[in-house]
This record gives structure tokens, sequence and C-alpha cells, in this order.
């Protein structure tokens, strides 16, 4: 799954459409991936610059269960790839 965030082109093609719908849908809750957290489907459709995820991402924000945190700030979010010992 390490491939996940560079794996598909960021954009409009039906690649980066498929991985968005499925993202969306764990981050969501309608459906499980034993691999990927509904958090961590939230930061993998961050990576895609734009495109199918823009909508999603507005909506998990302004969702009472993800939207409330803040990247890196609040630590829910904030992975051990992405923070850096202090």
């Amino acid at each position: 799954m390490s491939s996940s965030p560079t794996g598909v082109p960021a954009g409009v093609d039906d690649a980066a459409k498929v991985k968005a719908a499925f993202l969306t849908k764990v981050a969501k809750g309608q459906e499980t991936c034993a691999l990927i957290t509904k958090v961590r489907a939230t930061e993998l459709l961050g990576t895609m610059l734009g495109g199918f995820n823009v909508k999603p991402l507005i909506d998990l924000l302004r969702s009472r269960v993800l939207g409330p945190r803040r990247p890196g700030v609040d630590g829910h979010l904030a992975s051990s790839s992405t923070t850096s010992p202090r």
C-alpha cells in the first residue's frame, strides 16, 4: 500500500476517479479496508492534488467525525511518515 499516494496520477484521469471514489467510501465508512483507516483515507485523498478528490475532501472537512481535526497540529491526522521527532 506504500505506493498509494503516488501510484495513481493526480488529476482527472480514470485511475484518479477510481482512487478518489474508493478512498471517499473508506473515509465515510461506506466501505472497509483492513489497510486503510477513515483518517488515512482522508489523508490519501489530500495527496491527490485536485480533481476528483476536491468535493469529497470538502464534505469530509464539514463532517463531525473528521472535520475538527487539524493535520499535524492536533495530532489526530499526523502519521509517523509526516511527523518529525521534537
